[in-house]
């Protein structure tokens, strides 16, 4: 009986060695397989920054090759680069805009090159700066694909536009700045003759209906009515002095 009872004992430890030999396996075989989550999260880290370099790539691969940020206007050339500030649904809204950064431009040219103190009297045409100066038929659109990228991640399916373009200020460009500073000078003749002429005749009439009231009361009312002329009169030529200044 105590030889049955040692043989139990010497199966039991057996197996209770065997169980927790297989435990040991089982943990062993799950840590190989197990992946590392450190190397995941740097081939993550990796993906995304490969990612991103490729959206910068890409953006920056949509400049124009003849495109340059060194300088808006050079002296020398007289060549300048412009492009629009932010990007737009169509071509054609893209191509206002440049319009308008064209106009802004040349009035800094004119300003600081020509030395002609306030170019924006001037009326400067954008739209007939940026075809008329065009250097080589430097005006290109190109597809912003930052906008676009974030367009997808909003649901929509929309392109989006950056203009970019070349102007030359050759002496056709003195030329024309010279046509509008003789077109100015002509507009601001007129309005000073005009504004003479006006006044001239205001005054007339204040005269004239002065002499017209005082026959009319038999000279009773000489002093109020000589007192409302002149106020008349000063009323009148004050209005031609702030109208000449908005104007001229």
């Amino acid at each position: 009986m105590r030889s049955f009872g040692i043989g139990a004992l010497h199966v039991v430890l057996k197996a209770v060695a065997l169980i927790c030999l297989l435990n040991i396996e089982v943990s062993v075989l799950g840590q190989e397989l197990e992946p590392d989550s450190s190397d995941s999260i740097e081939a993550a880290e990796v993906k995304d920054a490969d990612v991103e370099g490729d959206s910068s790539n890409a953006t920056a691969n949509a400049i124009p090759e003849w495109f340059s940020t060194e300088n808006e206007f050079d002296s020398t050339t007289r060549m300048a680069f412009i492009k629009t500030p932010d990007s737009f649904l169509t071509k054609a809204e893209a191509e206002i805009c440049l319009a308008s950064e064209a106009r802004k431009l040349a009035k800094s040219v004119i300003e600081q090159k020509l030395e002609i103190a306030d170019a924006e009297s001037l009326g400067l045409e954008g739209d007939r700066i940026l075809n008329d100066f065009l250097f080589r038929e430097r005006m290109e659109f190109v597809e912003d694909l930052e906008c676009k990228r974030e367009s997808e991640k909003m649901g929509d399916d929309l392109s989006f536009f950056l203009g970019y373009a070349q102007l030359h200020f050759d002496e056709s460009f003195d030329e024309y700045v010279r046509q509008k500073i003789a077109q100015c000078r002509t507009q601001k003749r007129l309005i000073k003759s005009g504004l003479v002429g006006g006044s001239v005749l205001g005054l007339l009439a204040v005269a004239f209906g002065y002499f017209k009231m005082e026959n009319a009361t038999r000279g009773f009312y000489s002093r109020r009515l000589q007192t409302g002329s002149l106020v008349l009169a000063l009323a009148l030529i004050f209005l031609v002095y702030l109208i000449s200044l908005q104007l001229i």
